[in-house]
């Protein structure tokens, strides 16, 4: 059923929503054009980059203008800067592009940000719907882990697909064949050791138990496409698949008798000390400029698999640390260096080089700490790289 408003009843609607001072924003991707428009008619027009400095100053020029409201147009992603600046400062109308464009009565010779800064004025924008901050947190974390964890299983679907074209049919025998076991004998095949090998090397004795089940899955040897495919699509799985996303608030309270201090830069409040030398360059990591926060890294989580004399272990990098550059460094500490621990910062290399190739976690370096006088070296080195430099092999990031 239709119901039309009489004249007298739409005028008092319109007024209720009328304001004295507004200003419209015509958003790009590099620059924005705002217009201040009151009531009288008098109006001004100042442009603006998308960059914090010259947002900051927009917030400041639409506060001391005295401005009401500000109306954005929704043009792609571009709002979001301006959106996360003016949020809780001021109120911020997000409006639909097309509707804005298809409101009759608009000049020939208006500006686009004039004419939003019109239609705010007289309350004619219908706001789009925008989830409070919490919640548009919690859904772009969702859709994250969901992106993440759909990529992960495709690339399992692709090993799958590589075992499966060779008749090599490990998926029978092992439940999962990304688990333990089967990674050691992924490993074996890239590395073309032949069943009995295999079997000899097999982590687990409840696996062992299998061996008739495991020759009569491994009848054939991969090729070397298949292996580089392989390997390939390892480097990609280096996350949980259940918790691709972590973060330091998932710490559980736990307690020890370590000596322990509290901590600066850190989002744990107490950093505990394995040795003076961890102690010194905890201090260190605390007032060096060049550091905007780090974590030991205890209690965490956070752990690299690697594979060391036939057996998947894995082991746990001392300190995670965010540079000033927006650079992510993993520190390691270590004062001798044998075999196991090359063996640990090859897989440790490797890891980085997944990381930067995937793009979505930021830029990773990976430096190991042999005596404490050197990570202020360390610290400077890694803030003279390009933020945008692929860490890992070749790049020049490993220090040692």
């Amino acid at each position: 059923m239709r119901i039309k408003l009489s004249a007298h009843i739409w005028t008092g609607l319109i007024m209720e929503l009328q304001r004295n001072k507004v200003c419209g924003v015509d958003v790009h991707k590099k620059f924005l054009v705002a217009t201040s428009l009151s009531r009288d008619g008098i109006k001004e027009t100042k442009r603006f980059s998308i960059v914090i400095e010259d947002l900051l100053r927009f917030k400041d020029w639409v506060i001391e203008n005295n401005c009401e409201q500000v109306a954005v147009e929704s043009t792609g992603i571009y709002w979001y800067p301006i959106h996360a600046v003016l949020e809780g400062k001021i109120d911020l109308i997000v409006a639909n592009a097309y509707k804005i464009k298809h409101t009759p009565g608009r000049k020939t010779d208006a500006s686009d940000s004039e004419w939003i800064a019109e239609l705010c004025l007289n309350g004619m924008i219908e706001p789009s719907r925008i989830f409070p901050k919490e919640d548009r947190e919690l859904r772009r974390l969702t859709r994250a882990r969901e992106s993440y964890v759909k990529e992960i299983t495709q690339e399992k679907n692709k090993i799958h697909h590589a075992l499966d074209s060779s008749c090599i049919k490990l998926a029978s025998v092992l439940s999962d064949i990304f688990g333990r076991s089967g990674r050691y004998i992924l490993s074996c095949l890239m590395e073309g050791k032949s069943v009995e090998d295999i079997i000899e090397g097999l982590p687990t004795k409840r696996i062992k138990k299998k061996a008739d089940l495991i020759r009569e899955a491994i009848v054939s040897s991969l090729e070397v496409s298949q292996i580089i495919q392989i390997r390939g699509s390892l480097k990609l799985i280096v996350f949980d698949s259940d918790r691709p996303i972590r973060s330091t608030r998932d710490m559980r309270t736990w307690y020890t008798g370590k000596p322990c201090e509290y901590t600066k830069k850190s989002h744990i409040n107490f950093c505990v000390y394995d040795s003076t030398w961890e102690m010194a360059e905890s201090l260190e990591l605390d007032r060096n400029p060049k550091v905007e926060a780090w974590v030991k890294n205890d209690h965490l989580g956070f752990e690299i698999a690697y594979f060391y004399q036939g057996v998947i272990k894995k082991y746990w990098p001392d300190f995670i640390i965010r540079l000033n550059n927006g650079i992510n460094l993993v520190l390691e500490v270590k004062g001798r260096d044998t075999l196991q621990d090359k063996t640990k910062r090859s897989y440790l290399d490797e890891w980085v080089r997944a990381i930067n190739e995937h793009g979505g976690f930021g830029v990773w370096q990976w430096a190991v700490s042999k005596d404490p006088a050197d990570i202020t070296g360390i610290l400077n080195k890694c803030c003279g790289k390009r933020p945008g430099l692929r860490a890992g092999g070749s790049s020049g990031n490993r220090h040692s």
